[in-house]
């Protein structure tokens, strides 16, 4: 018989017909009883009617009978002439042999032959006429038959017979001394051999008589309709395989063969795709390309596997079994000795392999070739007692697409990356990866050097190949722990078939523990079951050959599987893959600590890194010691980490960065692989302020969280992994860090769900500690962000970028004041922002997260201020009394409570929307009546954070008073310059107002909201301003608040006061100081500060404001009950620049004397009182005031005394002013029309004490006729209103 040789195919992860997956503590597979040659000699011929019977198996169950001269006579008359039916010998009694002892039976049965034998000198006898045809025949007499059957005669007998069969191979696989009587089966042997022999015409019998091509043939399968090795990528058809003929020397037939897979036995869905690349020894006959098997064996031997460093239970494994089992072999790439010499050294055993290409780099070195992360590898030699062994060279990046490797500077001791040149890869490694990418059906042939028999998970299948229970070759294979995931990806192949519809479906995707990608494919049932199969294969992360994947998990392993056949996501698991066939082998899965599982000391955990030593490759997770780093098993994050220097800095530059953090970790065999940030997010923490200490010991935050834009309280496990030490012991470096300072970003390291704390590093506030932080504006328009517009380098380059906003984005505007430190206010804003908004500052851009960290002064904000009211002002009443609520340290109850803390439930008056409110206060302050307190909202509760910043100690009379800057402050946040962005308005200043109460025209103005009172303004103020409520500050310190009816105030008081509009609900809340201070007095008027703004201006692109405003003044006489009227005076507020301009324009009342001409008209600037003409400036009655100015003279004030007017008790006065300032004129060459035509109506009303206090501008008619724009000078509050200048 041939002799089997086993070849196994490059890249080949299958399992043979007797594979066998092993669990831990059964590592070795019984060996499987291979058939003998005298089995598939005996088969053979029986098959082709040589030797008969009732069956094969009979036939070879009888192997051991002997066999008689006469029957050896026949079978060579068999194979001589093809004639198996002995009917065809049938020549009834004649014997036409010279055999006088044939004609008894049974040899007399097969005269025909026997003579046949005889006639044709096959066949000469003791003598002429003594054949003893039933003596045992020999094996020398065998021999000399069969070789005079193939034509080679007139030999000496016996050695020329013998000499001549050993020449022809007849005595292959026979074991026996020649003068031995040979049994049926060493019979079978040297006929099957015989007809394979070239006879003396140089054909064979199989061929010449039988038509017979092929006797037993080893053969390998080379495809299935799923999988290929074949060179040329093609699979075989659905429901066949492909194989070719395995020649002598190790290389395969030309020819391709198919043959259906279930006359292979391979009945189940992935049979036949688990023996691409399976030896068998076939009995077959071939029509063309078709075969059909007659009979098929695996040459399949023994599997050996390493299960890890300890079994199911934790035990240490002593030696790993591939270690133990290849004890008695040598490993070489080709056979040395002979088949026939036995040998007392160890087997020689050839190994093949399926997960490395080794070729030789440019250089001369061994470079090998990792194929599922194509990592390059090098050689390692022996020594200091490490075994050589390849080592990773070069980690290949695959979105890069790039190699890298860690370099240890020994200077400094830190490590950093170096990136191979693409000129060192195409001098040195291009051609290894070459292999890799385009020749994957290349042998790979490992040699001693190339199979690590420590590997911690590694299979080695063994093939016994010439039938003597020891193995002659080898296949081995490693496995890598990784991640597995059912994914998702968009199929585009073939998308001009008609028959294929692009879309997406889903994959099983392999990861590396740090979540590198190693293989990704399509689902089979989900892809295929869909589409009809194409030739060509899938296109996704392979060759074109690469066929849809499948799972192939091992009995052993029983947690991987969830009840509806699902498994869960990022399950860790010990693997191999096999790209080309698309099989996912799964022989472990580790399962969460305390869940099912198949192994004791595998697992994965949770818990605080608190420690680790490089040292002794060990960490402490929560007080527990756990070994660090698994050498020997791929996949493997920590490997040998106290190796030497730069493994362990290495490890250490990783280890650091889990020091006090939430870790997740992976434990194989009693060994920590992996170590991950558990709750590692992009998200940040934008600090307000601390809270306190829990009672389970964490400290607690307020601050607003990028994952929902909310304000929460926060637990903080750690800040910066607690290096300069824990603020709870060392509460200087909390301020050091800036940790609790207002604007602060959190960056969340990791997050425990189970305690719901976080470990965070900071980055600090303050502007000038901001390292991340950079000076950038931001402008929205349409859907777009604009950042650094019209702005450049220093080289002149445009700096500006513009970029699509998303939903997604956040903004946290942290407003700081003038020196850059945090106010303690936040502006928080979430999706597409508004067309005109914009805001420049410090910016800290967290692009993961979509989070836009701001700092900038209130000045600089347009827009974002509408979202200030999730901070509020409230005041704690007087009247309001005690707590609702109150409970201190563990009596406040809940899961966590902040130590040493009163909680209390108060009512409170919210300053911004005028509505009572019940806050929540858990940190500490005890409130002060009539204190203003800060506040936020969290979630739906209204939490009192602190009392208002650089502030304590104030209460509202210290506000109003002006001792105190509330108003202010409250104006600065909410303020904005297009009102229609506002959420709250806040009066810029204060204002007075008598007994009846303030107008809503009046508070229109007041909030800028229309300038002066004519209809137009009228309808504005009643639009914009709904109810009025006042809330008065009484001396005694009381706060209430009820209807101006009900207020009950004094007739001879002026009020002050300052108001704050909702926009949302158009109330206005007006916040009044009753004082005796304001009875009334002798002088009365409004001037000054208090001067009566009818409307204001904006020049020069609203960088100069002007306004047009009136005092006047008075005394009164309470005895008398009547009010005199005093100075009056109609001015503009003073211009420093740009008069030549104003001047040539007309603005402001007009010219007087400007080089030379005199355009302001004196006789028609008048005051008229009741209608009446009584004062006029031609008469000298009135002056006029003009800017002082270097050629030019602009009349900026008109004044009057009217001491001629009194008002009596409930009498009312209306003085008019006019004035003109456009009066046509010509200096002689042109003519001039320049200046305003102004005219201001005033209303004076005295009460029923004939008192004063305040004067009503009741009409407003300003006209100008010199041009539309007055060049620079934009009018914008008129045009607002809808008046016409």
């Amino acid at each position: 018989m041939k002799k089997i040789l086993s070849l196994i195919l490059a890249g080949l992860m299958t399992l043979s017909a007797a594979s066998f997956v092993a669990a831990d503590d059964a590592a070795v597979d019984a060996a499987v009883e291979q058939n003998s040659a005298e089995d598939y000699a005996i088969e053979f011929l029986a098959n082709y009617g040589i030797f008969k019977g009732t069956s094969a198996a009979e036939l070879v169950a009888d192997a051991a009978s002997p066999i008689q001269r006469y029957q050896m006579a026949l079978f060579v008359s068999r194979i001589s002439t093809g004639w198996v039916d002995d009917a065809q010998w049938e020549d009834g009694p004649a014997n036409n042999s010279t055999f006088e002892d044939i004609n008894d039976e049974p040899a007399n049965k097969y005269l025909g032959a026997l003579s046949y034998a005889n006639q044709n000198g096959i066949i000469e006898g003791y003598s002429a006429s003594k054949f003893a045809p039933y003596d045992g025949i020999t094996y020398r007499d065998a021999l000399t038959m069969v070789v005079r059957t193939l034509g080679y005669k007139g030999l000496a007998y016996p050695w020329g017979y013998i000499e001549k069969a050993v020449e022809l191979g007849l005595t292959k696989d026979v074991n026996a001394a020649y003068t031995d009587n040979l049994t049926r089966g060493q019979v079978a042997v040297i006929i099957y051999n015989a007809m394979f022999a070239n006879t003396k015409s140089g054909e064979t019998l199989a061929k010449k008589i039988f038509n017979c091509d092929f006797g037993w043939e080893n053969i390998v399968i080379i495809a299935s309709d799923k999988a290929s090795f074949a060179a040329n990528g093609l699979r075989a058809k659905s429901g066949y395989v492909a194989f070719k003929l395995l020649k002598d020397n190790g290389d395969l037939s030309k020819e391709t063969y198919y043959v259906k897979k279930s006359e292979l036995g391979l009945n189940g869905d992935h049979d036949d795709e688990l023996q691409v690349g399976a030896i068998y020894v076939a009995l077959f006959t071939v029509k063309d390309d078709i075969v059909s098997m007659v009979d098929a064996d695996s040459l399949n031997f023994k599997t050996v596997m390493n299960m890890g460093i300890t079994d199911n239970a934790g035990e240490a494994v002593a030696v790993m079994p591939i270690k133990a089992t290849l004890a008695d072999y040598s490993i070489v790439k080709e056979l040395q000795k002979s088949d026939i010499i036995s040998s007392t050294d160890k087997f020689e055993l050839i190994v093949y392999s399926a997960g490395t290409t080794e070729v030789v780099g440019t250089d001369g070195t061994r470079v090998a070739i990792d194929w599922n992360t194509q990592n390059i590898l090098k050689w390692v030699d022996e020594k200091d007692g490490v075994a050589a062994h390849w080592e990773t060279a070069w980690v290949y990046n695959k979105t890069l697409d790039r190699y890298y490797q860690y370099v240890l500077d020994n200077k400094d001791g830190k490590v950093y990356i170096n990136w191979m040149s693409d000129d060192e890869f195409a001098k040195f490694y291009a051609d290894a990866v070459k292999v890799v990418k385009n020749q994957l059906d290349e042998f790979v042939n490992l040699g001693a050097d190339g199979v690590n028999a420590d590997a911690a998970y590694a299979k080695l299948r063994l093939f016994d190949t010439d039938g003597d229970g020891v193995a002659e070759k080898g296949l081995y294979k490693k496995y890598a722990i990784g991640q597995i995931y059912v994914s998702a990806a968009e199929c585009g192949r073939n998308v001009n078939d008609v028959n294929h519809a692009n879309g997406t479906y889903k994959t099983y995707k392999i990861t590396t523990l740090d979540g590198e990608p190693v293989y990704e494919q399509f689902v089979e049932g989900d892809h295929d079951a869909r589409h009809e199969y194409l030739d060509n294969g899938t296109k996704l992360d392979g060759k074109k050959t690469d066929s849809f994947a499948w799972l192939n998990v091992a009995d052993s392993v029983t947690t991987f599987y969830k009840e509806d056949g699902s498994f869960e996501n990022g399950s860790v698991v010990v693997y191999n893959v096999n790209k080309t066939s698309g099989e996912i082998e799964i022989i472990k899965h580790v399962t969460t600590k305390g869940t099912a599982s198949d192994d004791a000391d595998s697992y994965i955990a949770s818990g605080v890194l608190k420690a680790y030593s490089t040292k002794n490759a060990t960490i402490n997770v929560d007080g527990q010691n756990i070994d660090l780093g698994y050498a020997t098993l791929d996949g493997s994050i920590y490997g040998n980490v106290a190796k030497d220097l730069k493994t362990r800095t290495e490890a250490a530059q990783s280890l650091d960065t889990f020091l006090m953090q939430y870790v997740t970790y992976v434990v194989v065999d009693g060994r920590v692989v992996d170590i991950d940030l558990k709750g590692q997010t992009s998200d940040i923490i934008v600090v307000l302020g601390y809270a306190g200490v829990t009672s389970d010991g964490y400290i607690a935050v307020y601050g607003y969280g990028s994952d929902d834009s909310t304000a929460h309280i926060y637990r903080i496990a750690s800040y910066n992994g607690w290096k300069q030490g824990d603020y709870r012991y060392y509460p200087s470096n909390a301020w050091t860090d800036e940790a609790f300072v207002a604007g602060t970003i959190y960056n969340i390291t990791s997050y425990d769900d189970a305690t719901k704390s976080y470990n965070v590093y900071t980055e600090n506030s303050d502007m000038s500690a901001r390292d991340n932080a950079a000076y950038h504006t931001f402008d929205f328009d349409r859907g777009y962000r604009i950042i650094d517009k019209d702005l450049e380098n220093n080289k002149g380059e445009s700096i500006e970028k513009i970029e699509k906003m998303s939903k997604d984005d956040k903004y946290f505007i942290v407003v700081v004041d003038e020196f850059g430190n945090a106010t303690g206010v936040v502006y928080v804003r979430t999706g597409v922002i508004a067309t005109g908004w914009s805001v420049k500052g410090d910016a800290v851009i967290k692009a993961d997260s979509g989070a836009y960290v701001i700092y900038a002064e209130a000045s600089d904000i347009i827009g974002f201020k509408n979202t200030a009211h999730e901070i509020g002002f409230v005041i704690y009443e007087k009247k309001i009394g005690a707590a609702l609520e109150a409970a201190y340290d563990e009596a406040i109850g809940g899961d966590w409570y902040l130590l040493g803390s009163t909680q209390t439930e108060v009512r409170t008056f919210d300053l911004l929307t005028g509505n009572q409110e019940t806050c929540f206060v858990s940190n500490n302050i005890d409130l002060q009546k009539g204190h203003v307190y800060v506040t936020m909202n969290f979630g739906d509760a209204r939490m009192i954070i602190n009392e208002l910043p650089d502030n304590a100690g104030c209460d509202m009379i210290d506000h109003m008073s002006g001792n105190c800057k509330l108003f202010d402050r409250i104006a600065n946040l909410y303020s904005e310059t297009n009102p229609g962005l506002a959420r709250f308005m806040v009066t810029d200043k204060s204002f007075t107002f008598t007994k009846g109460g303030i107008s809503k025209l009046a508070l229109a103005n007041a909030f800028g909201l229309v300038s002066g009172s004519d209809k137009i303004a009228e309808k504005i103020a009643n639009d914009k301003i709904g109810d009025i409520a006042y809330y008065v500050l009484s001396a005694d310190g009381g706060h209430y608040i009820e209807s101006i009816d009900a207020l009950n105030f004094n007739d001879y008081t002026i009020y002050t006061g300052r108001a704050i509009l909702d926009c949302e609900t158009s109330k206005v809340v007006v916040y009044v100081l009753a004082s005796d201070v304001n009875t009334k007095t002798a002088e009365v008027g409004q001037y000054g500060d208090n001067a009566i703004t009818i409307k204001s201006w904006l020049y020069k692109d609203a960088i100069i404001e002007g306004s047009l405003k009136l005092d006047w003044k008075g005394t009164y006489s309470a005895s008398a009950k009547k009010t005199t009227l005093g100075d009056i005076s109609l001015y503009f507020t003073t211009i420093d620049e740009d008069h030549a301009d104003i001047a040539a324009n007309g603005y402001l009342f007009g010219i007087d004397n400007d080089h030379g001409r005199s355009l302001f008209s004196y006789n028609d600037t008048r005051i008229l009182v009741d209608g009446v003409e009584t004062y006029v400036l031609a008469n000298g009655q009135m002056s006029i005031g003009t800017l002082d100015c270097y050629q030019c003279n602009l009349v900026n004030a008109i004044s009057a005394n009217l001491k001629d007017i009194t008002l009596g008790a409930n009498e009312e006065k209306v003085v008019t002013i006019e004035v003109k300032g456009n009066n046509p004129v010509s200096d002689g060459n042109q003519a001039y029309s320049t200046g305003n035509n102004i005219t201001v109506e005033i209303t004076f009303k005295a009460d029923a004490d004939g008192y004063v206090s305040s004067a009503a501008i009741t009409s407003v008619i300003i006209n100008n006729t010199v041009n539309g724009n007055l060049n620079n000078v934009d009018i914008q509050t008129l045009v607002n209103l809808g008046i016409n200048d």
